[in-house]
């Protein structure tokens, strides 16, 4: 072999910025790697090096240093900062003024301390990229949870807090600073070991790590898992990062914001394990490349459970997308409390394809276009509900675990539902195709339920509201209007609708698409102040196309209650009998024929007001002018007692005049 050049010891090793080996060049290389080209003396034989590079800034003379190879940098420290104004910047460290600019303080805050520790260098993110190579751009994004998570140590810029005299902070300043709600922050708080947290004048206020521990400062983890709504042991232990699932891992940036819409997706590449290019002007279709980018890697359906603990109303209005998959992290924001999911081991198929995503699920019937797709929270759920001939211990242990909870009245364990329409028209044989029923989000339901239900192989489509908006109505239905205003003014939302098709919900308001023909029913479910569960049932009867009667009832109902009566054994109940269970649980409710009204009383203790003694909800029939078009208006009414026990009614004004008097209504509803 020939004799290298004297300048090839510059590999793994570092050089000034711009400085290469002679007789070499650089190039782009697959999956935003440097390729460095060298030529052999001798042989004029060309050798190729991969490397990532990376650039530090000296902590003494303030210049900026290349290392060709990552894993062999010495020890540096590394900053976590919220941008300002004036910052400087790879181009500024070029230039001889750059000490006068605002953002000069950060740095020169940081690489003291970093000598005080005994580093001699820092990385920041500010200059030390040429944010105008898109390329490096690129390159460092997708590395930069590596750099976080190789540094030495983190130091947290918090530069709105101040502490107090004795130099700590609260919960509150911490949750109220800017770097708690920016999205780049949450790699920066994930990946590093340790991390120390500085005030605005660089007083240290406490630190959090995962190894080890600091006598001059207090721990603030618990503090941090408060503010950033992150499991504790999470931050303690970054190994269960990547165990945790992925609808937890993006519940963790569900209420952190980007200046760009892409960075929301951008951000979250380290977290998650996937590399993609970067494409700025996509918006928010970044978020989408991301998650197929993670299905492309990862066998994780939990992806799929977006809207779990949201509002319809959130639900409906931010399905933007045709695909199955999420169009915003926010709508996985319901994750962030319990229940606590593992990933569940499941080899099966679950990938992207242009019928939608195809993926294995385990499928409960409601009715015949109504499955719900069961998601266990223990990793072990999906082993022992799989039918197959590879019978397991836990699969043959299935049917006596379930006989002693039944004889012991053992707690169930909780599984999150995903409600899902079939698409009759397009499904061919096996090819089943469903959608997501987007007025009915993912709900938590007893495992004991799932008994009966089996493994489908499905394709998953997404529904985009501007096309059921734009969608033509059908001869054969009507639209009704149920007002909703006044009940979302006193903290209540809804939180489903059965049967979800041929629904839209506003924000005050919802549109039900009824079939002109026999007898229609709807429920609508709210929940309220203490998670009070209110139910509304509405019948409508028609006959040759005209409507007859309208049936309203009201009272103190669950989506599992609606359940219990259609799948009462855990297995669909035939049409006919699906309609006889709906009335009786229909006209269980407190409620009265059409023209009328019904109403429901509400203890105030229920709804957390000590000052109420109690507030009646009533649901108003209306015919708007001669037609046969029917509303339905839900009212309010509180009756309060005072200190001196005196009792003041407040209401919201409405015209009784055409329904007589309210009608007593009973406390709870009752299971038959």
């Amino acid at each position: 072999m020939g004799r290298w050049h004297p300048c090839m010891n510059l590999i793994g090793g570092c050089a000034a910025v711009g400085i290469r080996p002679k007789n070499s060049y650089l190039k782009e290389g697959p999956n935003n790697l440097k390729i460095t080209i060298f030529r052999n003396v001798f042989t004029s034989r060309l050798i190729v090096f991969q490397f990532r590079s990376m650039r530090l800034l000296n902590a003494h003379t303030r210049l900026l240093e290349e290392f060709f190879d990552v894993d062999i940098t010495p020890k540096y420290a590394i900053l976590s900062h919220t941008w300002g104004k004036e910052e400087v910047t790879f181009q500024d460290l070029q230039s001889e003024d750059y000490e006068s600019k605002t953002g000069y303080r950060k740095i020169e805050g940081c690489c003291v301390r970093a000598v005080q520790d005994g580093y001699d260098y820092v990385w920041i993110d500010t200059c030390c990229i040429d944010k105008k190579d898109s390329s490096e751009l690129s390159e460092a994004i997708n590395s930069m949870y590596q750099w976080y998570s190789a540094s030495a140590v983190c130091y947290v810029y918090l530069a709105d807090v101040e502490a107090d005299e004795g130099k700590q902070i609260d919960g509150t300043l911490l949750s109220n600073s800017r770097w708690v709600a920016r999205g780049w922050t949450l790699q920066e708080l994930l990946a590093p070991a340790n991390l120390l947290f500085f005030d605005h004048h660089w007083h240290e206020l406490g630190f959090t790590s995962k190894n080890a521990s600091s006598n001059h400062v207090s721990d603030i983890t618990s503090m941090l898992s408060a503010a950033t709504r992150i499991n504790e042991s999470i931050l303690r232990d970054r190994r269960l990062i990547h165990r945790a699932t992925a609808a937890e891992r993006f519940s963790w940036a569900a209420h952190r914001q980007t200046t760009k819409k892409e960075d929301m997706a951008y951000c979250l590449l380290g977290i998650l394990g996937v590399n993609m290019p970067l494409l700025y002007g996509e918006g928010e279709s970044a978020f989408i490349r991301l998650q197929r980018e993670y299905i492309r890697q990862y066998n994780d359906p939990t992806l799929l459970l977006w809207g779990f603990g949201l509002p319809c109303q959130d639900l409906f209005w931010r399905s933007t997308s045709d695909w199955a998959l999420a169009p915003f992290v926010s709508l996985f924001s319901g994750f962030s409390s319990p229940p606590k999911m593992e990933r569940n081991n499941v080899l099966s198929t679950f990938s992207c394809t242009n019928n939608g995503v195809e993926v294995e699920l385990l499928l409960l019937g409601v009715d015949k276009n109504i499955k719900l797709a069961c998601f266990g929270t223990s990793a072990e759920f999906p082993l022992h509900r799989r039918k197959s001939s590879d019978l397991t211990l836990a699969s043959l242990l299935s049917p006596l675990r379930r006989l002693k909870n039944e004889r012991t009245g053992s707690t169930d364990q909780t599984v999150i539902a995903l409600p899902l329409l079939y698409r009759p028209n397009e499904s061919r044989g096996d090819f089943n195709i469903y959608e997501r029923a987007l007025l009915w989000p993912p709900f938590l339901i007893p495992e004991s339920l799932c008994w009966n239900a089996e493994w489908t192989r499905v394709y998953i489509q997404g529904v985009n509201i501007q096309s059921v908006l734009l969608k033509p109505s059908h001869k054969i239905y009507r639209e009704y209007l149920v007002d909703i205003e006044m009940l979302t003014k006193e903290g209540f939302s809804l939180d489903a609708v059965y049967p979800p098709a041929n629904a839209i919900s506003l924000t005050t308001r919802i549109t039900l698409q009824v079939q002109t023909e026999g007898f229609q029913r709807f429920f609508l479910i709210f929940k309220g102040p203490n998670d009070l569960p209110l139910g509304l049932f509405l019948e409508y009867e028609f006959e040759k196309t005209k409507l007859l009667q309208l049936r309203v009832s009201l009272g103190e109902m669950t989506m599992m209650d609606v359940l219990h009566y259609l799948i009462p054994r855990g297995e669909a109940l035939s049409g006919r009998a699906r309609r006889k269970a709906l009335a009786k649980l229909g006209r269980s409710l407190q409620g009265v024929l059409d023209p009328g009204m019904t109403s429901f009383k509400i203890p105030g203790e229920r709804l957390g007001r000590p000052t109420t003694n109690y507030a009646i909800v009533t649901a108003l029939v209306r015919r708007l002018g001669n037609s046969h078009f029917r509303s339905v208006k839900l009212q309010w009414e509180e009756h309060h007692t005072d200190r001196h026990g005196r009792r003041s009614d407040s209401s919201t004004e409405y015209d009784l005049s055409s329904h007589g008097e309210i009608e007593p209504g009973r406390p709870s509803f009752v299971k038959s």
